[in-house]
């Protein structure tokens, strides 16, 4: 009588999100982790112009700050480039860019769709409660090897509550790869 009656999501539903998440954390977050690694080099080399320009007459800072602006946006232009120009991968499924190029908006978006597909892998695949994924922490994945330096197995520690009083408990949970590689996503992308 104790046990969760909420309906189960209907297989049709849960088969394509599945897929789609198991992509987004295998296939597409090296896209998504390389542009940022673009977007964070561009906005050092910004940020370096303008310390450089500080003591500057602000009317000179402007005037400088549009001639670079110009003949970036220019070169970019004769290149055939945009901003962002990290390589999009090739879906496996359709053969074509799984997107078009990335941009600072279209950034942020992928960062939160692969933040959603690394929860979905975890909360479908290793059998724990929405509670015990959040309660994971940097480091709550570890392998076990063999002697042959073969996986044996992949654990997650955090936190348990179902049935504990207070805050819960420590507990380790055995998974498979693929979570453990949503749980490698989920920490990279909380640096």
């Amino acid at each position: 009588p104790n046990e969760n009656r909420t309906p189960r999501i209907p297989e049709e539903v849960m088969t394509p999100l599945l897929a789609w998440s198991l992509r987004y954390v295998t296939h597409f977050s090296a896209d998504i982790f390389a542009a940022r690694h673009e977007l964070e080099r561009l906005e050092a080399r910004r940020d370096r112009l303008i310390a450089r320009e500080t003591g500057l007459d602000p009317a000179q800072r402007r005037m400088r700050q549009r001639r670079r602006l110009s003949a970036y946006l220019a070169a970019l232009r004769q290149q055939g480039r945009g901003g962002i120009d990290t390589h999009v991968s090739i879906d496996p499924d359709s053969g074509q860019p799984w997107r078009s190029r990335f941009d600072v908006k279209a950034l942020a978006l992928e960062e939160t769709m692969l933040q959603a597909a690394a929860y979905i892998v975890c909360a479908y695949l290793s059998g724990m409660r929405d509670s015990e994924i959040q309660a994971m922490k940097r480091g709550c994945l570890s392998v076990v090897r063999g002697e042959d330096g073969a996986i044996l197995r992949h654990r997650i520690r955090s936190t348990a509550y179902k049935g504990k009083r207070g805050g819960g408990q420590q507990a380790d949970w055995v998974t498979i790869a693929p979570v453990a590689d949503a749980v490698a996503v989920l920490e990279q992308l909380s640096v």
